[in-house]
């Protein structure tokens, strides 16, 4: 994979997990916020 490769997807991951952060903020679970930020930093290395 290409450094360009790797700072679209990091990007990609990055837009997605504010999605996901802010669905489940929404829903009222504050908590599980840094596991899903873990598993997604977790898969880009």
């Amino acid at each position: 994979m290409t450094d360009k490769n790797k700072t679209s997807l990091g990007s990609k991951m990055t837009g997605w997990l504010g999605k996901v952060s802010a669905s489940v903020a929404g829903k009222g679970l504050y908590e599980n916020i840094p596991e899903i930020t873990e598993f997604v930093q977790n898969l880009m290395m």
